[in-house]
């Protein structure tokens, strides 16, 4: 989707000690003579033609994750099967009703339904948070010297909400787990909590 993601995940993948090896989806070749033991696919529309190109070799990879970016029906393709078991994390945030309100209309009234589209107002609604949280932030802590800022930070609010817990992480946060069955379709799984 994004170097800025790639990186992100990437470096999200090699703290927790997991070893990390990128290549271009393009490079069906080089990816085919892998033997990895999870891949994470990210891409939007190209991952339609990477699992076209190899469904017997991800079919055989141990796991398969994907981001809500790659999430859709895929019932249609002749290689469906070979996505059963691919797991994907989408965030669990209550929308705020104005703010769906307000993104339906800049998306120039776009009906926003079903899993895909949650997926983009949770992520919209994360990031407007955060800019709202970065400006109070400013604001509280009158410097841009980072122990305030981040002092500022973790006592700020959405709406009467406390955001951060005591640690520094967001407080509350959930994941819808998805997974793939054999007819390339997904479903809700679990939920996930890393607090």
């Amino acid at each position: 989707q994004s170097k800025a993601q790639l990186k992100s995940l990437s470096f999200g993948l090699i703290f927790h000690g997991i070893k990390v090896k990128t290549a271009n989806i393009k490079d069906v070749k080089v990816i085919a003579k892998t033997k990895p033991d999870a891949v994470v696919v990210l891409s939007m529309e190209e991952s339609i033609s990477f699992f076209g190109a190899i469904p017997d070799w991800i079919a055989q990879v141990p796991q398969l994750y994907l981001v809500p970016g790659n999430l859709g029906d895929y019932s249609a393709y002749p290689w469906a099967k070979s996505l059963s078991g691919a797991l994907a994390l989408t965030p669990r945030t209550k929308i705020n009703p104005a703010f769906r309100s307000n993104l339906t209309k800049t998306l120039g009234n776009q009906p926003l339904v079903g899993l895909r589209s949650m997926t983009l107002m949770a992520l919209a609604q994360r990031t407007y948070e955060a800019i709202e949280i970065s400006a109070e932030a400013l604001i509280e802590a009158k410097s841009v010297h980072p122990e305030r800022l981040r002092q500022a930070i973790a006592k700020t609010n959405v709406q009467g909400n406390q955001i951060f817990e005591k640690a520094g992480f967001i407080d509350q946060t959930q994941y819808s787990v998805l997974r793939y069955g054999s007819s390339g379709t997904f479903s809700m799984a679990s939920v996930f909590s890393p607090n």
